[in-house]
Order: C-alpha cells, then structure tokens, then sequence
C-alpha cells in the first residue's frame, strides 16, 4: 500500500466517521466506509505507523482528560476513563444506535493538531 499524505489520511478519516454517523454502520461492517486496508480499520493509525510514529503522535486532536494527551483509546483499561473511540466501541457492543451515530459525528468533526493544519493547504 502506498504511504498517505497527512491530508489523505485525514479526509479518509473524516469520510469514514462521516458515514458512520449517517448509516450507523456498526464495527464489523467497515466494508462500506473502506476501511479493512488500514491498520487498525483507522488511515491515522495506517499513517502513523507508517512513519514509526506513536499513538499520541497522531495528527488528530483527540479529546484529552486532565494533563494526559488524548488518543482514541485513552484510558481504554480504565473503564472510567475511556477515550471517545473505546465508547463508540462500547455503544455499538451495547446496541446503541443513536448514540453510536452521535459519537461517531462527534469523531468525525475532531480537528487536526494545530502543527498539522499546514498539510491541508
């Protein structure tokens, strides 16, 4: 697979949230929203790894909880302290459509870290 610009793998995170906030689609059916190619099921995760980069080095800027820096999975052993993925995760295995489709927005609109925003020119 060919290595994502920061700007391609963001719109392709944003299209993918977008639609799963629009059908509900639910984690095992990210065949519509063409996700299997991406570590993860994620194209920030796919290009993150791709340059050996970390999670908290992910270009989106994740809600964050105290002084820790958020990720998509921040907190995931703490129940108590999930990042928004984990509780989408959560609400689909609860069979929580409107709220899943209401995460999933939520996910769709994050922005890019400011030292990203350049990639989108």
């Amino acid at each position: 697979m060919e290595i994502l610009s920061v700007k391609e793998a963001y719109f392709l995170f944003k299209k993918a949230w977008w639609e799963l906030a629009r059908t509900g689609c639910d984690k095992e059916d990210v065949r519509s929203v063409d996700l299997l190619q991406f570590s993860n099921l994620c194209p920030l995760c796919e290009w993150t790894s791709s340059y050996n980069k970390t999670c908290d080095e992910c270009p989106v800027e994740w809600p964050s909880k105290g002084d820790r820096i958020g990720s998509c999975h921040d907190g995931f052993l703490d129940i108590l302290d999930i990042g928004i993925y984990t509780e989408w995760q959560l609400s689909i295995d609860a069979g929580e459509l409107k709220r899943s489709k209401e995460i999933a927005k939520n996910i769709s609109e994050l922005p890019l870290k400011e030292k990203y925003q350049k990639y989108l020119k």
